[in-house]
């Protein structure tokens, strides 16, 4: 696989990760607050009779969490190639 595609995958995999937390996290606000996800996004939100307002922002953990999912993916990979090779050579 090249970089290009396990980057791709990647970011696939952790973009599906990210919005099952975001709208997880979205709906469980029940009042006014600031709460950070798992995967390092922040919301903030102040909630009145007459309205409800929501402010989004990025943390250094979304970083982290991209690149904890690309060393994983790319962990996974190599080691079902070498597998794979292993079992060719027998």
């Amino acid at each position: 696989m090249k970089i290009a595609k396990l980057l791709t995958t990647s970011f696939i995999i952790w973009l599906i990760l990210f919005l099952i937390d975001y709208l997880y996290e979205l709906f469980q606000i029940s009042e006014s607050g600031e709460r950070v996800t798992l995967m390092g996004l922040k919301i903030e939100s102040h909630i009145t009779k007459d309205e409800i307002n929501t402010y989004f922002s990025l943390t250094p953990k979304l970083l982290l969490s991209f690149i904890i999912v690309l060393l994983s993916v790319s962990i996974i990979y190599f080691l079902a190639s070498k597998l794979n090779k292993d079992k060719k050579i027998e």
